[in-house]
């Protein structure tokens, strides 16, 4: 996770609407939600609105290039590799 400041100018900079977030409250309650809205006031969830004034500090899931395209490499062979053993076994039982 990536830590953002919680500021209507640094929030609206690095979050849009529909993206999951994990909030810290200064009361000590964590609350992961999607955002629906951002205003000057609070980041409005589906179910939450809170205001930035009780916002310790948000997280935001940070994307790893590298993992998602080792996830995605590995994916095509599998699937690349099961192709080559089906057209091996017809092959052969053809013979």
């Amino acid at each position: 996770m990536r830590e953002i400041e919680p500021t209507p100018t640094e929030v609206t900079r690095h979050f849009e609407k529909g993206e999951v977030i994990k909030v810290h409250t200064t009361d000590g309650t964590t609350i992961t939600f999607k955002v629906v809205d951002i205003t000057e006031e609070a980041i409005v969830g589906t179910r939450e609105t809170i205001p930035f004034k009780e916002i310790a500090k948000i997280e935001k899931k940070k994307i790893s290039a590298t993992k998602t395209a080792a996830v995605g490499g590995v994916t095509v062979l599998s699937v690349y590799g099961t192709l080559l053993i089906i057209v091996f076994v017809m092959f052969v039982s053809m013979l």
